[in-house]
């Protein structure tokens, strides 16, 4: 939050006042502008009056382009709905499919996360390295060392109410992972 002055002067009526009484900057949003409001509203009427005809050309000016803005919005609406505008579905599906398979790593963790979402799980980020230094190396399910690809685990599936988390985890074989599928193992 962005605590202004309580007061502020203003540099024209001289008058100290609230900081209710002046406008906040648009180009500096944590600053408040330098003469109050009523100042302000003064003298943005003071230069209608004595520049009148530049005052209704800007407002011409904004009047056409906000045509102007209007006419393209109706003329993209209508492209839209003539079809000529949308998305190849096909093509936007092969896109993302080649990203997912360029991006094993973080697919995988999306696809952890919304499971763990969708069941209101906590889902905290785990790093695979991490898991599979913390088990030195080992599968989880089998006990085997593991040697290239794994896979992380969670020791009590997601979808029995497991949790998204480093405590949860372990490393496992691809195969012991498919095995083992979403069914908790006894411990022997």
């Amino acid at each position: 939050m962005i605590d202004f002055p309580t007061s502020k002067r203003c540099p024209a009526c001289g008058e100290t006042k609230g900081a209710g009484d002046f406008y906040i900057r648009q180009n500096r949003p944590h600053t408040l502008s330098g003469r109050c409001k009523a100042c302000s509203k003064r003298q943005a009427k003071k230069w209608t009056q004595e520049n009148g005809e530049a005052r209704r050309v800007i407002g011409r000016r904004y009047v056409a382009k906000s045509e102007v803005k209007a006419r393209h919005a109706s003329y993209m609406a209508d492209r839209y709905q003539q079809g000529l505008d949308r998305p190849d579905p096909v093509r936007a599906r092969a896109t993302k499919d080649r990203w997912q398979k360029a991006h094993p790593e973080v697919n995988r963790r999306t696809q952890f996360n919304r499971r763990a979402r969708k069941r209101d799980a906590f889902i905290e980020h785990v790093d695979p390295t991490v898991v599979f230094q913390a088990h030195g190396g080992r599968c989880g399910i089998c006990g085997e060392l593991i040697a290239g690809k794994f896979e992380v685990d969670h020791v009590m599936p997601l979808s029995r109410g497991g949790l998204h988390c480093y405590d949860n985890c372990q490393p496992a074989h691809a195969a012991c992972n498919r095995r083992k599928g979403g069914r908790l193992l006894c411990p022997t």
